[in-house]
């Protein structure tokens, strides 16, 4: 694995993680989610290992990097950060680590909203570089859209105090430490969590692994992004994405960003297809990491022949 650090321009630095072949004729790039972090999309790696160095695509280079306030990025200087802000951090580390070549695409709930902003900022570079899109688990807008079918969690979430918002906010240090009073290691973490991000028959590891990343993950960052993702909306710009094969794919479970949200991108893509997997959650790429691959394989074996 070869790690590299990229600065933006507004003085953040982004760990990134390069496996598979240096010397690849296609690039994959994974963004992650909101609290998690690069190692999230391990599981996903592991399904696409083949691709490396298959000699029918010419090798395959995988990207992985920790948004900004994520596992071993930095903040910047830009405050509020917005989802937009992200989008160019995607950009940026595209321009360093994969400056030529063809690029597939994946994000992951707030990493799919960084890829669409990526998309609205810089349309002609997907038009030119980009073969395909990966979207998982994701919104173009309206989380903050009241509906009659979101669960209690999704309510709360929705709904989250001012107050308490305000609190993290201005002593973040405190909650991570009121956060360490209830690690991972105790079941009563891990049973919340499945209910909320995972389908009823997931895997301990997968749920242990993601609770591990979240718990990590410092009470600013969780906290100063809340209202970005909350404000996002990019429905009216998915027409940037038409250029590339899309593949949308959500767990009929999903509690965070239910499948209305991923019917209505494969909607507004006209290159765009949906799948929805049965009994998993919003962390399908942890859960059933071969089923987000999947589409994954089939961009890059399509960028070869096309």
């Amino acid at each position: 694995m070869r790690v590299r650090t990229v600065r933006t321009d507004d003085g953040a630095r982004l760990h990134v993680d390069i496996t598979g072949d240096p010397d690849g004729a296609v690039t994959v790039v994974f963004a992650h989610g909101w609290t998690l972090r690069a190692q999230s999309w391990t599981p996903v790696l592991r399904s696409l290992r083949s691709l490396a160095h298959d000699e029918d695509v010419g090798g395959t280079r995988f990207v992985r990097y920790d948004q900004r306030g994520h596992g071993q990025s930095t903040w910047g200087n830009t405050s509020p950060v917005t989802v937009d802000r992200l989008g160019e951090d995607l950009y940026a580390v595209l321009e360093a680590v994969a400056p030529t070549g063809p690029v597939v695409l994946a994000g992951m709930s707030m990493g799919g909203m960084t890829v669409m902003a990526l998309a609205a900022a810089h349309p002609s570079y997907i038009q030119e570089r980009v073969t395909g899109v990966v979207l998982v688990s994701t919104a173009a807008g309206g989380l903050a859209d009241r509906h009659p079918r979101r669960g209690r969690f999704a309510h709360l979430a929705r709904n989250l105090p001012a107050p308490l918002l305000a609190v993290g906010q201005r002593y973040p240090g405190g909650i991570d430490r009121a956060r360490r009073l209830l690690p991972p290691k105790y079941r009563i973490h891990q049973r919340q969590l499945q209910r909320v991000g995972f389908g009823p028959a997931a895997p301990a590891s997968a749920v242990r692994a993601c609770a591990e990343m979240i718990h990590a993950t410092p009470a600013r960052t969780i906290v100063d992004l809340y209202p970005a993702l909350l404000a996002y909306d990019n429905r009216s710009q998915l027409i940037a994405l038409a250029g590339a094969q899309v593949a949308v794919v959500v767990g009929r479970n999903d509690v965070l960003t239910p499948v209305r949200h991923s019917r209505e991108l494969a909607d507004s893509i006209p290159s765009a297809t949906l799948h929805v997997e049965p009994d998993t959650g919003h962390m399908l790429m942890m859960e059933r990491p071969h089923v987000v691959a999947a589409p994954i394989r089939k961009m890059v074996y399509g960028t070869v022949k096309t």
